[in-house]
């Protein structure tokens, strides 16, 4: 069984149904023990200006299903959530899953890269994953989440 993260966001229609949405469907995928930290209204990050407030989290749970295909799994949820992409870098969008940890894994595909490369400088990932995952170990980094966050937050 392997521990897994995921951020969670959302900037379009009812953003805490997107959240609600999403998180019945990882369960129903069968990730198990899967729970939600903190959700925190954000301001738009690297972002088109005219995107919207987000509702920002991470959620932890444990699976069986391998790294690679989970990620498919991601993708496919979100579009059957009814997120579309156009190509806009950072665009505006019903729901956003990005696998942040899975285990100590380590992985650099063009397709797949764990740990994510930018959860370390995103406080609205970090912030909800330290008050539910505070000592799990970044890989890579060497460092755990909520040494992360408070180096991130320290260096702001």
């Amino acid at each position: 069984m392997a521990k897994i993260a995921i951020a969670l966001g959302s900037n379009l229609g009812d953003r805490k149904a997107n959240f609600d949405a999403a998180m019945r469907e990882l369960k129903a995928l069968g990730i198990r023990e899967l729970k939600l930290g903190p959700v925190l209204d954000t301001d738009p990050v690297d972002c088109p200006s005219d995107a919207g407030a987000y509702l920002n989290s991470a959620c932890i749970g444990e699976t069986d299903i391998p790294a690679f295909t989970l990620m498919q799994n991601l993708l496919d949820l979100e579009q059957k959530l009814g997120r579309v992409r156009t190509g806009v870098y950072h665009e505006s969008r019903i729901i956003d899953l990005d696998m942040l940890l899975y285990d100590q894994e380590i992985i650099h595909t063009d397709w797949l890269q764990l740990p994510h490369p930018e959860m370390h400088l995103r406080d609205f990932v970090l912030a909800p994953l330290a008050v539910i995952a505070p000592d799990w170990l970044i890989p890579i980094k060497e460092i755990t989440v909520l040494q992360a966050y408070e180096k991130l937050f320290n260096h702001s």
